[in-house]
């Protein structure tokens, strides 16, 4: 269980990390016409803005729904692995004991 916490959490720490990374590239409208990257706070994501002044139109792109579950499953998951950590030590500690 501690495993697949640390490969989820890794893993979308890398996402964030290349779409950081990637920033404006990521937003590209074709044509080498790049939006500006945003971070959207509620819910949790990237997302890009195109404006009428640099890029001739107006458009949002919706946050992505991928974000928020990915952050659900680390919460969740962190529940779970925090109660299985918790119970192997009180069963390390009735060992010792008896």
């Amino acid at each position: 269980m501690v495993v697949a916490w640390c490969t989820i959490t890794l893993t979308g720490l890398g996402a964030a990390v290349w779409v950081a990374l990637l920033g404006d590239l990521g937003c590209e409208a074709g044509d080498s016409n790049y939006g500006d990257l945003e971070w959207s706070a509620v819910p949790p994501s990237p997302r890009c803005v195109w404006t009428e002044e640099q890029n001739g139109f107006s458009a949002k792109e919706d946050p992505s729904l991928g974000w928020s579950l990915w952050l659900l499953v680390v919460v969740a998951s962190s529940g779970l692995v925090w109660w299985q950590i918790k119970a192997t030590m009180a069963e390390a500690r009735r060992l010792e004991a008896g």
